[in-house]
């Protein structure tokens, strides 16, 4: 007896865990991956995807199982992706915790995540920020200037500035959002794989914000590389009424219908003025530490540059300009700078400020 029943405990025992090996294996099998932890809507991961992706104007088709989903998208993002695109491509809420637990998605702003690594990725700041302010259209502001080579790269700490369809803009931390209901789809740009507001807009963004100055200079960059045409700045002058930023770009615009005078012109009108003054000539265009000095009085050390709008109204020329002013200053020399505007609107007060040095510095 004792033998029996101990063979029939034996056989309870074995036939209950063959059941429950059973029943693990069987939920296992008809589980998605945990990893996931949800099917694709239908229940297969075969038909494709429709999911909207920064920089692309159509929606993009992904397909594949999720990961492949997933890497498809980051692929176009900069390696990012958005908590709503994880949920567009099947993933459930759970799903995507736990992605994000075992070290597949890193979070970086609210609802948007770095997919593999947090390595620095150029732009992946300005591609989280898109992502994450709800009803974002494009870069705008300082970060559209940025994109455009026109503005210093941003530093860490400073907000990324995006332009936001609507009246209602989220607050995402690091993230400064316009809100705007005049934007057009011509105000908007792909560069770089991310939409920018166009060289006009940003120019009268910068308006706002900016010294007419700076906003002048950004105005020639523009125009010397040809990102942007006076026709594009004027139809947006025109439908921009109220704007802070429209009287300066009133007045660049029309700056560029103004008759202009060539270098070679510009030289030879100083060239006759400093004559009718009975002024000492300078030496022309010689050359002097390297550079060539288009004006210069050895005994005064005085070195006069012109400057035209082809050769010195950009940012990069304005900084070379900088470096060889501050090149002759310490080799003892006095730089001083003539525009052709000057020459042409004040003519006599260029005479005069060159006369005074002149005679500051006799020998």
């Amino acid at each position: 007896m004792a033998d029996g029943t101990t063979h029939r405990i034996q056989d309870t025992r074995e036939t209950r865990e063959t059941r429950e090996t059973a029943d693990t294996t069987t939920h296992r099998t008809s589980a998605t991956p945990p990893e996931f932890g949800t099917e694709h809507p239908g229940g297969e991961w075969n038909s494709p995807s429709l999911v909207a992706v920064i920089g692309v104007r159509h929606k993009v088709a992904v397909d594949g199982l999720p990961e492949q989903r997933i890497a498809a998208i980051a692929r176009l993002q900069r390696g990012c992706i958005s908590r709503h695109q994880l949920l567009e491509v099947g993933l459930s809420v759970a799903g995507v915790s736990r992605l994000t637990a075992r070290g597949a998605l890193y979070r970086i702003r609210r609802g948007v995540f770095a997919v593999g690594h947090l390595a620095p990725t150029a732009l992946r700041d300005d591609t989280s920020a898109l992502l994450a302010a709800r009803r974002s259209v494009a870069l705008s502001h300082a970060s559209a200037a940025a994109l455009w080579d026109v503005a210093p790269e941003r530093g860490d700490g400073e907000l990324v500035h995006v332009v936001v369809d609507g009246e209602a803009a989220s607050r995402v931390w690091g993230v400064c959002a316009h809100r705007s209901r005049r934007l057009q789809p011509r105000d908007v740009r792909i560069r770089q794989g991310l939409p920018v507001t166009s060289p006009a807009r940003t120019l009268l963004d910068q308006a706002e914000a900016e010294s007419d100055r700076t906003v002048e200079l950004a105005f020639n960059e523009l125009l010397v590389r040809r990102h942007l045409r006076v026709a594009d700045v004027t139809e947006l002058v025109k439908r921009s009424n109220g704007r802070r930023g429209v009287g300066i770009l009133r007045a660049l615009v029309a700056q560029q219908s103004a008759p202009t005078i060539s270098r070679s012109r510009a030289e030879e009108l100083l060239l006759a003025l400093l004559r009718s003054a009975r002024l000492p000539p300078p030496l022309t265009n010689a050359p002097l530490l390297g550079f060539e000095a288009d004006f210069f009085w050895p005994a005064h050390r005085l070195v006069v540059e012109f400057d035209s709008f082809q050769f010195h109204f950009t940012r990069r020329a304005l900084e070379r300009d900088r470096r060889k002013d501050a090149i002759l200053i310490a080799a003892g020399y006095i730089p001083m700078r003539i525009t052709w505007r000057e020459l042409q609107d004040e003519p006599y007060a260029v005479v005069a400020r060159i006369a005074e040095t002149l005679g500051r510095t006799a020998p």
